[in-house]
């Protein structure tokens, strides 16, 4: 449809709008919810946002679709499928509450690259082991925190049965930057305190 009668058709877009503001909603509600004490800023371990919106084909016609992806996180102890229900059962929400996308729902898909979440104790001894090699290399003790993103120790927890701790050289918030980098000195304390731990974990000393 034209723009010179736009009123006579569906905005795509103006639907579009009202499931990013439902997802907002969502991760507003979650930020309120929930806590884990390795999270002191948990907002940074449940994002949920869209990042994408593509609608219509030309400046001058009413989009009739619009294409909505984004990302959301999960806390350690959650259930990436309980997280995907949630989600889902907020668009429904939002969808009855609008006549059009009552009858027009949208269609939401998830792809299979989220995963649950994972944790395995501070005081394990593969954690103690590693920050005490850390404290001999650089003479402060290490902050312990939760990760932020997703990372392949959720498989070797909860599928490989086998204890993980994320460890390495920079900043997280470098990780992924158009300018990402890692300093030299921070490359030679994290080889240096690995040597270390694998060492005392081993026993060969």
């Amino acid at each position: 449809m034209g723009i010179a009668r736009h009123w006579e058709g569906v905005n795509a877009n103006d639907k579009g709008i009202k499931i990013v503001q439902a997802i907002k909603d969502l991760e507003q509600r979650r930020w309120a919810d929930l806590r884990h004490p390795l999270y002191p800023d948990h907002r940074s371990a449940l994002p949920r946002t869209v990042c994408m919106f593509h609608a219509g084909t030309f400046p001058s016609a009413v989009p009739d679709t619009a294409v909505l992806r984004g990302s959301l996180g999960v806390m350690p102890q959650e259930d990436v499928k309980d997280v995907e229900r949630q989600v889902t059962e907020q668009i429904s929400r939002v969808a009855q509450a609008d006549p059009w996308l009552r009858t027009h729902p949208p269609v939401l898909e998830f792809k299979e690259v989220g995963a649950d979440g994972a944790e395995i104790p501070v005081e394990h001894p593969i954690v103690q082991t590693l920050a005490q090699a850390y404290t001999e290399v650089t003479g402060r003790a290490p902050v312990l925190s939760g990760r932020t993103g997703g990372a392949d120790t959720r498989y070797l927890i909860k599928h490989g049965h086998t204890p993980t701790v994320i460890f390495g050289p920079g900043q997280t918030a470098q990780m992924h930057a158009l300018d990402e980098y890692v300093p030299i000195d921070n490359l030679v304390v994290a080889t240096t305190a690995l040597a270390l731990a694998i060492v005392d974990w081993c026993g060969l000393v």
